[in-house]
């Protein structure tokens, strides 16, 4: 349970910043049966839904009477993962801010699925967008290679689907630091 991660947090790594991702209200994790990753990726990641991310602090005292019993959406694993992946690649590792009332670091939190509603759509970023598989090897195959890869799914943007919940987000990566653009 989230109350029992966050005193472990407490508890055990006061001082080391930390996010948690949790599932929307009413929704489970479930593998996919005979999912597949396509061939090697570039960092933008594969998805096979939609995603939307909204922060936990955001949603208190939010009427959720609307909001289906436990367990009647899915989300799938593979993408639970990618987000996990992407958050780790691009979001700042600095300590959050201390909690006036405990001193210690408060972690975020972080509300994941794949429910939409006009407030979570926002900009679209978290929707899925086909594009070419672009990868070390068709980079360096030509037009041939990249061709040959097919394509994959994956948000439109991870920055713009990172941003209102994490705040500045690295949008290049596999760039040298002066490089790298916010």
């Amino acid at each position: 349970s989230l109350p029992a991660c966050l005193q472990t947090l407490k508890e055990h790594a006061p001082s080391t910043p930390a996010t948690i991702l949790v599932l929307e209200r009413g929704t489970t994790l479930a593998v996919t049966s005979g999912w597949k990753s396509a061939l090697p990726q570039n960092m933008e990641g594969e998805l096979s839904g939609p995603v939307s991310l909204r922060s936990y602090s955001d949603l208190q005292g939010e009427d959720v009477s609307d909001e289906q019993e436990n367990g009647a959406r899915t989300f799938p694993a593979e993408d639970a993962a990618e987000v996990m992946v992407q958050v780790a690649l691009r979001t700042d590792r600095t300590p959050t801010p201390l909690d006036p009332d405990s001193q210690t670091q408060t972690p975020r939190v972080v509300r994941m699925g794949n429910v939409f509603r006009d407030s979570d759509a926002g900009d679209g970023s978290g929707t899925l967008e086909e594009r070419l598989n672009a990868d070390y090897f068709t980079m360096m195959g030509g037009e041939k290679a990249l061709n040959a890869a097919g394509t994959v799914k994956s948000v439109k943007s991870w920055q713009q689907l990172l941003k209102p919940v994490f705040g500045e987000v690295i949008a290049d990566l596999c760039q040298r630091p002066d490089k790298i653009t916010r």
